[in-house]
């Protein structure tokens, strides 16, 4: 699909999933699963990152104000009533987290070139692959972690620490051998079509 309609037709299905589901028109557990309305945090993401894209930007006052204004709602404790996975509960993370997103999104950007920052955005380059892969290195070592009798010998703290270490380096092995050959892949493929299609026009 085209950019423009791409996007409609992602926020029009994904929207109208969450719909069905707050409604209670959808059978089964599939989907129940993509209904859930945890999945407007990703739509709301999409939108900041489109945002971006078009040069939207914030002053640095701005992001700080946005940024302690979400972070101010992410931390109190009041939450509304329904379960986790209800649409309210889902709003009362999601809506917050999307305004700290944009103060970081849109304020004032790093220097990528110095060293210091090298680490932070490789980390988030490997994002999705650290999405994608840290559920199952969190389970493997929990299970490891009782079967091999470490909880016996550590607090069960200590597993935080060694469970980010790990996930992160999955992350980084996943993206460097996975993703970023398969996104130049599919790069390559895109403008392959791009360059037919301009020769068509020609």
């Amino acid at each position: 699909f085209r950019r423009r309609a791409g996007l409609a037709l992602i926020f029009g299905s994904l929207g109208l999933l969450v719909a069905a589901r707050v409604a209670s028109l959808l059978p089964g557990v599939a989907l129940n699963f993509w209904g859930d309305p945890i999945v407007l945090g990703f739509l709301l993401g999409a939108a900041v990152g489109m945002l971006y894209n078009k040069g939207v930007r914030l002053s640095g006052r701005q992001a700080v104000t946005l940024l302690t204004i979400g972070f101010a709602a992410l931390l109190q404790p009041w939450r509304p009533d329904g379960l986790e996975d209800d649409l309210l509960p889902r709003l009362a993370v999601a809506l917050p987290s999307t305004v700290v997103l944009i103060g970081f999104a849109l304020g004032p950007q790093v220097m990528e070139g110095r060293r210091l920052w090298r680490p932070a955005l490789l980390i988030g380059d490997a994002s999705y692959s650290l999405y994608l892969v840290q559920e199952f290195v969190l389970r493997l070592l929990y299970l490891v972690w009782l079967k091999a009798g470490i909880g016996a010998i550590l607090p069960l703290w200590t597993c935080v620490p060694v469970g980010i270490a790990l996930s992160l380096a999955a992350s980084l092995v996943t993206y460097r051998t996975f993703e970023q050959p398969v996104t130049r892949w599919l790069k390559g493929i895109k403008a392959q079509k791009a360059y037919r299609l301009a020769g068509q026009q020609a």
